[in-house]
């Protein structure tokens, strides 16, 4: 991607992949990334150069429509991650064939979330949290 705005940025985290990151949040501006630079072992290819991410806050560019901002987590439950003081949009987990209950999630105020290695803590989900089974 390049030279661009957009509201979100989605990004999948496969099973053996590894994500440690802390201080995520919207309204930020990429001279250069790669999603390798966050998740070495993401088996797909994104590059965003001189690209801006909009603020999750629903106001200004963009204010009207049904738009995702900010960081967007589509977490496979075999994966290994901890996020911890960080704004997201979404944390999606994909859960087959397993019975899990989870508490104390909530929308627009830190929570956090232990479930097999997936390790959330103090993040502020701004959009959903979303069980995929």
């Amino acid at each position: 991607m390049l030279n661009s705005t957009i509201g979100a940025l989605g990004l999948r985290v496969p099973a053996g992949a590894y994500l440690n990151i802390s201080g995520l949040k919207s309204g930020v501006y990429f001279e250069s990334w790669d999603v390798h630079d966050m998740i070495p072992e993401a088996d797909y290819h994104l590059v965003l150069k001189r690209t801006r991410i909009l603020k999750d806050n629903f106001t200004g560019e963009l204010e009207h429509g049904p738009y995702e901002r900010g960081w967007l987590f589509f977490l496979d439950p075999n994966a290994h991650v901890r996020i911890s003081n960080s704004e997201l949009r979404k944390v999606f987990i994909d859960l087959i064939n397993e019975d899990v209950e989870f508490e104390n999630l909530r929308v627009g105020i830190p929570s956090s979330l232990n479930y097999r290695d997936i390790k959330l803590k103090d993040v502020i989900v701004m959009g959903q949290w979303r069980k995929n089974c």
